[in-house]
């Protein structure tokens, strides 16, 4: 398929296969030369952007708290916007060219989940980036996003670990912390990168409405926070 490059998946040990080798020939016609316009030649790219309505997690408010949000690191193949496939029974991994996410996962992510958090109410201020003077941080890692073939069907996989801290100390190094391993997946319901990209969007709202619900849970049990109400 055009655009597609398949590459061994580095968790399987293996190295680099298919690797595309692109040459541009010059056109000798007789006595002159001829110029190619290769930018005319260039495929459309398509790009896909996960769309879900936000979850509505039950708990009691929180007065006061501020959580910060920051940039998601994102393991090997997943730190591009190109779309990935992995077929778990060869080991291969097909990252596409002409099939792109709206932006990279380790910021895709955290956007969603910053948005979900300010949709849910139960908090005084969400803030993205790198955030100052916050009650809370979550920080995370993704290891894999995207497409999984396994047993010859087709899912959705969001896999990442979340950290949430709080500085109680000061300045003197003594955090509130802990760290939580997600891993979602969803049928996909078709063919095609629009199928997955659907699939992804009702796997990363099940992904937000874990994620809500053990992060209230976690400040909620934080002894130096304030009482919920």
């Amino acid at each position: 398929m055009a655009g597609m490059t398949e590459t061994a998946n580095p968790r399987d040990g293996g190295g680099l296969r298919g690797s595309p080798v692109r040459v541009l020939l010059p056109l000798l016609l007789l006595c002159g030369c001829s110029m190619v316009d290769l930018r005319s030649e260039q495929p459309d790219v398509s790009r896909f952007a996960l769309d879900y309505e936000p979850p509505s997690p039950a708990g009691a408010r929180l007065p006061g708290v501020t959580v910060g949000v920051r940039d998601f690191h994102c393991s090997g193949a997943y730190a591009t916007d190109c779309m990935v496939l992995v077929r778990a029974g060869e080991g291969l991994q097909t990252v596409t060219s002409l099939n792109r996410w709206s932006q990279q996962p380790g910021y895709t992510v955290p956007d969603l989940l910053s948005r979900d958090m300010v949709e849910a109410g139960f908090l005084e201020g969400v803030y993205r980036g790198l955030p100052g003077a916050v009650d809370y941080t979550v920080d995370g890692a993704i290891r894999e996003f995207g497409g999984r073939e396994m047993a010859g069907v087709w899912y959705a996989v969001i896999d990442l670990d979340l950290a949430f801290t709080r500085d109680r100390s000061g300045g003197s190094g003594e955090v509130f912390a802990t760290w939580r391993t997600y891993r979602f997946e969803t049928a996909l319901d078709g063919d095609g990168f629009g199928s997955l990209a659907e699939a992804m969007s009702r796997t990363m709202r099940d992904v937000s409405a874990a994620v809500l619900e053990d992060l209230a849970d976690w400040m909620a049990s934080d002894p130096g926070a304030a009482p919920p109400r």
